[in-house]
């Protein structure tokens, strides 16, 4: 009989190679069949002559005792040896990874959620405080008989008018409410310094303001010895720091509180610096403007006067109010002289009375024309009126320390030197960071008044003044 060549079998009388994973040995008989591979193998290709041409399957590594599974995480193609597989140790880090994003994402989120929560507790703790800023004065109403003042002949220090017993301590605005109800009324004096250790060294201001009160009472029908006058250097201590800061943040309960508003504001120089002041330097002073607009929500727009001169007091204009709204585009004396030895910005020091003035506004009934005009302008100016952010100029550099050191012009240095250290100080290098005045603040506001708990808020204060 013929024979099929190796690695071939017969069928049907012809010669076929055996398939893949099947071998014919070489002294097979005549009609053997192709063998299969053992268990875990097979050939590589058609037509084997032999067992030793089968190989380990794909996944499969040669042992001693056989063909045996790759250990995990390895992989062997047909034949070959197990191998490291690179793709799935790549696929199990980025699983690792994803984890590890994962709950440090988790772990960020709920630090921020903490950070928002405990910043909303904060938000809130500063408007109940802003609110008893104006509320509550952290120092009493210090005022002077009108009578009193006419015979000073001058503006004179806080204490001594305290040591020779010529001040009336109010110490709570209740007892401020009994004096107004037994005809008695407040007037608040608003006026800008001219000198930096005295407000009027060369008693420019002093006669305007006799007169000014004197031609305010008889408009009112009031008399002098029942009308006392609120004045800084007067009513707010000027040797002892502590208590003269207290009394600086109560300005706006001060100012709220009282009858009448008045502004002076004679023409005169400054007796420090040579620069002029008067009506409009006084209207663009930030501390003026918040003075004023802590009298018109309290008390509305009907009793704001000013006087220029001896002659006669005007009535502010509601166009000359307005200015008083936007105080943070008012000069300050700090941000003038640009901050030196990192002393805080003034406007930082407004935000809590003013944030306590927006609350209570807000929340007032509309019950005149006066203040509805108060409340649909801070509505429609709010954003102007309670800026988010600020900037803060200060020296910079070696520059810091040089202004620290500079001289401050005086009265008695020459026009010449006074200008000259004014450009000298404008050249000077200076870098700008944006603050946080308002924030979220005016929001937690109105969330407040959205809730209808702001109104509580507000007699909760009240109940301690």
């Amino acid at each position: 009989d013929c024979l099929c060549f190796p690695g071939h079998e017969s069928i049907n009388n012809e010669c076929v190679k055996c398939g893949v994973g099947t071998y014919m040995r070489q002294q097979a008989m005549a009609g053997e069949k192709c063998l299969r591979c053992p268990d875990s193998m097979s050939t590589l290709s058609e037509g084997a002559t032999s067992v030793k041409e089968c190989v380990c399957l794909a996944g499969f590594q040669n042992t001693v005792t056989g063909c045996e599974l790759c250990p995990r995480l390895t992989q062997s193609a047909v034949g070959g040896d197990c191998e490291v597989v690179i793709g799935v140790w790549i696929g199990v880090g980025i699983i690792v990874v994803l984890i590890v994003s994962s709950l440090i994402g988790t772990a960020i989120y709920r630090k921020y959620q903490r950070l928002l929560v405990a910043r909303r507790i904060r938000h809130e703790e500063r408007v109940i405080k802003a609110i008893e800023t104006v509320s509550v004065p952290g120092y009493p109403v210090v005022v002077m008989s009108a009578s009193n003042f006419i015979e000073l002949g001058g503006l004179q220090l806080h204490e001594s008018l305290r040591d020779s017993g010529k001040l009336k301590v109010l110490d709570s605005v209740q007892q401020v409410k009994t004096l107004q109800s037994q005809k008695g009324n407040l007037v608040f004096v608003s006026h800008q310094w001219l000198g930096w250790d005295h407000p009027d060294p060369n008693k420019d201001q002093y006669p305007v303001m006799v007169t000014a009160v004197q031609q305010l009472v008889n408009l009112k029908g009031w008399s002098l010895d029942n009308t006392f006058l609120w004045l800084d250097y007067i009513s707010i201590p000027q040797i002892h720091r502590n208590m003269q800061s207290l009394a600086v943040g109560s300005l706006p309960v001060y100012a709220a509180v009282c009858n009448a508003f008045l502004i002076v504001a004679p023409a005169a120089l400054h007796s420090d610096t040579g620069e002029p002041c008067g009506f409009k330097s006084h209207m663009n002073r930030a501390w003026c403007r918040a003075e004023q607009f802590a009298h018109l929500v309290g008390c509305g727009t009907d009793s704001m006067f000013f006087a220029t001169d001896t002659q006669n007091i005007q009535q502010l204009t509601r166009e000359e109010m307005r200015l008083s709204f936007f105080l943070f585009e008012a000069s300050l004396t700090c941000c003038s002289r640009g901050h030196p030895g990192a002393i805080p910005c003034d406007k930082e020091l407004m935000v809590d009375p003013l944030l306590g003035l927006y609350a209570q506004i807000v929340a007032s009934p509309i019950d005149s024309e006066s203040r509805r005009w108060v409340k649909e302008l801070i509505e429609e100016e709010k954003d102007r009126i309670f800026p988010h952010t600020h900037k803060v100029e200060k020296p910079a550099g070696d520059e810091a320390a040089s202004q620290l050191g500079s001289p401050t012009p005086s009265s008695r240095s020459s026009p010449a030197v006074r200008q000259s250290m004014r450009l000298t100080h404008k050249i000077r290098r200076t870098e700008v960071t944006n603050r946080e005045l308002f924030g979220e603040m005016i929001g937690v506001v109105d969330c407040h008044l959205k809730r209808g708990d702001l109104s509580t808020q507000l007699m909760r204060a009240a109940s301690k003044a």
